[in-house]
């Protein structure tokens, strides 16, 4: 593994790993916190109101909302490219660091490694 080669320098073994797993937390931290808010301020007829948090936007909530919505197709393709893909490019990357060469060798980890990289670019 990548993990447990000599190449590798030793802050590097550990730095990985928790970078990886910090993304992940960053994701998640993103998908489910409130992403932003639409408040409105108005006068009418000289009287100055406010509405504070008139709507609130996160990537989950606005999910289901398309889903309630009948937009089902687009539920479904922002929770692949959104919801699901970048945990499965952190996931298959962590576990590529990890593998030792007898279960992947290093020719398929590198172009599993690129492969990511270019989809990652494009998605």
């Amino acid at each position: 593994s990548m993990f447990r080669s000599k190449q590798v320098p030793c802050i590097m073994k550990w730095l990985i790993p928790v970078i990886i797993v910090a993304n992940a937390i960053f994701f998640l931290s993103g998908h489910l916190s409130l992403g932003a808010t639409v408040s409105i301020e108005a006068e009418v007829a000289g009287e100055k109101f406010t509405i504070e948090n008139f709507f609130e936007f996160s990537i989950a909530r606005s999910t289901i909302d398309i889903w309630n919505a009948g937009g089902r197709e687009l539920a479904i393709l922002i929770l692949m490219f959104s919801g699901i893909w970048p945990y499965t490019k952190l996931l298959m990357t962590f576990a590529l660091w990890f593998l030792p060469p007898s279960r992947i060798s290093v020719t398929r980890r590198g172009s599993i490694l690129i492969w990511l990289f270019l989809v990652g670019k494009r998605g």
